[in-house]
């Protein structure tokens, strides 16, 4: 029998940055969406550093965005196995992030169908929001995101609010067990078509 190594749930610092967007791009490489913004099928240095410094000024502005960033470190070597952020205030368009060689108009609406999808399915209520959770293809199988989704949710059932994803087909199974449920979906151009999740709160058990 498989024994998974112990894993733990850590702030990320700016250190981590070049990790955790690397991480990004390894976990996402063959997902439908990212086939789309990226069609020629391999990362660049112009994407590479594009997706670094996007992370870099997020987790720098982390604090007046109200978003919340985790890494789960594997302890056997060290490495970061997943990566997550939570939160619902989307970064503003920043005139010194560096060029993207990616499909910028696919990109533009991608994110303009996600906010749209947001607004509608939770609108203003306050909620939490899973903007964005990877684990290495390394890593996987391991359970490494749990941690990280798992601390999000307690905050939602803490404050009485739900919490609210865009969710990929293939993670979509493990969101359900979560309390997730699919309420409908963020469609772009014809072509991609992503499902959108929300979890109620749930009361706390008694001990």
């Amino acid at each position: 029998m498989t024994v998974r190594p112990q894993l733990s749930l850590e702030p990320v610092h700016s250190s981590d940055i070049p990790t955790v967007a690397d991480l990004d791009v390894a976990a996402f490489e063959t997902d439908i969406v990212a086939v789309h913004i990226n069609p020629r099928g391999t990362t660049t240095q112009a994407r590479l550093a594009n997706v670094k410094y996007r992370h870099g000024q997020m987790l720098a502005d982390s604090e007046k965005r109200g978003l919340k960033f985790f890494k789960v470190v594997r302890q056997d070597t060290g490495e970061i196995a997943a990566y997550g952020i939570w939160g619902y205030h989307a970064p503003q368009k920043d005139p010194n992030e560096p060029a993207d060689d990616c499909d910028e108009e696919f990109l533009a609406a991608f994110e303009k169908a996600l906010g749209t999808t947001q607004q509608q399915f939770v609108g203003d209520r306050p909620h939490w929001y899973l903007k964005l959770i990877c684990t290495h293809p390394k890593h996987q199988g391991l359970g490494a995101a749990s941690p990280i989704i798992r601390w999000g949710l307690k905050q939602a059932d803490e404050q009485g609010l739900p919490a609210y994803l865009e969710a990929s087909p293939m993670a979509q199974p493990i969101y359900e067990k979560f309390g997730f449920r699919v309420v409908g979906q963020a469609v772009v151009n014809d072509a991609v078509s992503v499902p959108v999740m929300v979890r109620e709160p749930q009361p706390s058990k008694s001990p």
